[in-house]
């Protein structure tokens, strides 16, 4: 595998230099005949030569403003499974104050027989067109004639027509509410201007590139991840002379019937007046990236691979002018707290819109219940009766009214319903936003609403004591949030609030108690009990879930813990209070005898293994479920004729950054040894950046694992120092 690899990335590099030897953008139906040469069906089901996309901004006399978004491919196909890339699918949308339409669709396929490269044209009636709903629209098509082998090249335009750009109204392209919009640069809350462009894909890409070009009165902030393969280069600006505004001229008109004329003082916009012409600079930025692997999702801890893709988006940040006295431009978290609390349409629906469960609601606050028990009750209500239908989709909602009516929503819209229920009812309550860990992790400079894409309610009791409603969440407690909700930074909505941490909001133990004794030849048996809280219960199930029985996880144990399984149970969980049990018994051989020593390992089980992160590099960041305590206590019978000559000695290793550590602890009471191993996990998200001070780190603990009590039979001359340099 790894001569394949290498063979690879020598194809990258060598076609990589041709392409771009051929032009420093790659022309449309140039196809060479070496590039069928490309590519490694062992390693993938296809390769991307080039991606190739252009998102700008054009200013034009008729209709002052404009979009265009270009998209180029060419793709070799390499198995059949890889044929699944000539389906193609180029989202649109239509509204009332910006109407996209999708043109210029050209698709080829080159086949290679003899010395000849042959083409075909895919016709234009495999292009189909289809409606999502009132707004939405979608064109596809599935190009024919392709083989194993073959390479299939297609573009496309997506252009859009924005009036009055320059005035400031509510059909303006970026309004007041619209500089909230963030990564996705929506139109009134809904829509996409410029999508998130990815260089990186599930094939290897050869060759990937994109051009901006946008007015330099127009702030974008440029968010990368995976950047350190993508390249920026911004070019010299292009001048334009554009209109400074549209007015209007009125006039006074009459209106005639059959049966009578009157003169009426109507304004009529009959035609368009003027300003003067000003100078605009468009900027041109070019991003690049080339020999790109495919994302990997065979690595460990990583919640959903996709979203580490190298990509580039454009979070529009506002307007240079201030324009009738408003200032758009967003400075920082501040002033989106301002904007958002006070002039977003998602701030006047949250605030303005009726608590539909008024009457449910009252009838619960009027009963003789303890205050969590409302609040709970009225999450059960709300949860039972409106079915979330998409996560994630960030601060646009639709009509509570119709969501109340045809009881579904998203979990935004869930969520305000629910914090107008619970704000009605006279709680402290707040709305908590942040951006879901299956959507990424917020950058640092992504300073907008739409970063924070889900939500969830916070009610204070009057103990001081929260509880969280949970949209997401399937479990009772309203203090389990779903994991992918649980992020070090969240925003409460409303001016002037700081972050959050939700992730820590309960506390996920996995205890294991091992109560162990060893007859004089070295056979251990022992039993160990195990109790596992909150998060770490429901990891705890999930391994079980991996394994498909309960009969099939025993097997598994016994073979873990090297011995004899004796016997082993599995308590139904408690999924009210979030808890997980597990007992059993083993017998085994795990002392080694040498003279009068025996030579003891205490771990029955390894609950950090080397090969997890056995990889000096690493693609993705680290992502655990939840913080976590392990907490492992061995209590240990000396035999008959033996007494303690060794035990692992005290240590703790701390990685502060990562918000990680672990300790061993070891004594003799009496008879016994007793040995307590300690790992706590408080941070969930270690950056790539990191990865080989936490792997060090890792490693370490991982040899904690391997420390022994060493005994020694009574009246032996060795001494301790003895026994610890045999041991070693």
């Amino acid at each position: 595998m790894r001569q394949l690899l290498s063979l690879l990335i020598c194809v990258f590099i060598a076609v990589s230099d041709a392409l771009a030897q051929s032009s420093d953008k790659i022309e449309f139906g140039n196809v060479d005949k070496t590039e069928f040469a490309y590519g490694d069906a062992d390693i993938s089901d296809a390769l991307v030569l080039y991606s190739g996309g252009e998102y700008s901004m054009e200013a034009r006399l008729s209709s002052v403003f404009s979009i265009s978004k270009k998209v180029h491919r060419r793709i070799r196909i390499l198995t059949a499974e890889g044929l699944r890339h000539t389906k193609v699918v180029i989202p649109y949308v239509r509204f009332s104050s910006y109407t996209e339409r999708v043109g210029n669709i050209k698709a080829y396929v080159y086949t290679l027989e003899g010395d000849s490269v042959v083409v075909s044209k895919m016709d234009k009636s495999f292009v189909n067109d289809f409606k999502d709903g009132f707004s939405y629209r979608r064109k596809e098509f599935e190009i024919p004639y392709v083989k194993e082998g073959s390479i299939v090249e297609y573009s496309y335009e997506i252009t859009g027509v924005v009036p009055q750009i320059y005035e400031t109204s509510s059909s303006s392209l970026f309004s007041d509410i619209q500089v909230l919009s963030g990564a996705d640069n929506t139109i009134l809350g809904i829509g996409t201007i410029f999508p998130k462009w990815y260089f990186q894909e599930d094939v290897p890409v050869l060759r990937s590139e994109l051009h901006f070009k946008n007015f330099d009165e127009y702030k974008f902030g440029e968010i990368l991840s995976g950047a350190d393969k993508i390249t920026r280069e911004e070019s010299v600006g292009q001048v334009y002379r554009v209109k400074k505004k549209l007015q209007f001229s009125q006039w006074d008109f009459s209106i005639s019937t059959g049966t009578h004329s009157r003169e009426m003082g109507i304004r009529k916009d009959m035609s368009w007046l003027f300003d003067a012409f000003e100078e605009k600079m468009r900027n041109h930025i070019i991003f690049q990236a080339e020999n790109l692997p495919a994302v990997d999702g065979r690595e460990k801890y990583t919640i959903n691979p996709a979203k580490w893709k190298s990509a580039v988006e454009f979070v529009f940040q506002g307007k240079d002018s201030d324009m009738e006295g408003m200032q758009n431009a967003i400075s920082g978290w501040a002033d989106v707290d301002n904007t958002f609390h006070n002039r977003s349409t998602f701030s006047r629906k949250l605030f303005f819109s009726q608590n539909y469960y008024k009457d449910t609601v009252s009838a619960i606050m009027s009963k003789f219940l303890p205050e969590s028990e409302k609040v709970k009750s009225i999450n059960r209500l709300i949860k039972n009766d409106i079915k979330c239908i998409s996560y994630g989709g960030g601060a646009h909602i639709s009509s509570l009214k119709d969501v109340f009516r045809h009881k579904r929503g998203t979990d935004m819209e869930i969520a305000a319903m629910a914090y107008i229920a619970f704000k009605d009812a006279g709680f402290k309550t707040d709305l908590v936003m942040f951006k879901s860990r299956d959507k990424g992790v917020l950058a640092s400079d992504e300073v907008s609403v739409s970063a924070m894409n889900s939500a969830v309610v916070r009610v204070a009791l009057s103990d001081g004591s929260m509880l969280y409603f949970d949209p997401r969440s399937n479990k009772g407690d309203m203090k389990m949030l779903n994991s992918l909700n649980l992020v070090r930074e969240a925003r409460i909505f409303g001016k002037g609030e700081t972050f959050v941490d939700l992730s820590r909001i309960v506390v996920n133990k996995e205890n294991h108690t091992a109560v162990l004794g060893v007859d004089s030849k070295g056979m251990m048996e022992g039993a160990v009990t195990t109790i596992a809280t909150n998060h770490s219960c429901y990891d705890m199930l999930g391994r079980l879930d991996d394994y498909g029985s309960s009969d099939d996880y025993l097997k598994h144990l016994g073979r873990s813990i090297n011995g004899e399984l004796l016997e082993g149970h599995l308590f139904e969980p408690d999924t009210i209070n979030h808890i997980f049990k597990r007992e059993f018994k083993f017998r085994r051989t795990t002392s080694i005898m040498l003279d009068d020593k025996m030579f003891i390992n205490p771990f029955v089980e390894i609950f950090c293994k080397e090969e997890e992160f056995a990889s000096e590099k690493r693609m993705y960041p680290i992502e655990f479920s939840c913080p976590n305590v392990i907490e492992y206590n061995v209590n240990l019978l000396v035999p008959e004729g033996y007494v303690v000559a060794d035990l692992p000695v005290n240590q703790e290793i701390v990685l502060g950054k990562a918000g990680a550590g672990a300790s061993i602890r070891s004594r003799v009471h009496g008879n016994f040894v007793l040995l307590g191993l300690t790992i706590r996990r408080d941070g969930i998200y270690i950056p790539l950046e990191e990865y080989a001070h936490y792997r060090e780190y890792w490693l370490k603990v991982c040899e904690l694992f391997d420390e022994v009590v060493v005994l020694k039979k009574k009246g032996s001359k060795s001494s301790f120092e003895e026994a610890r340099i045999t041991a070693i």
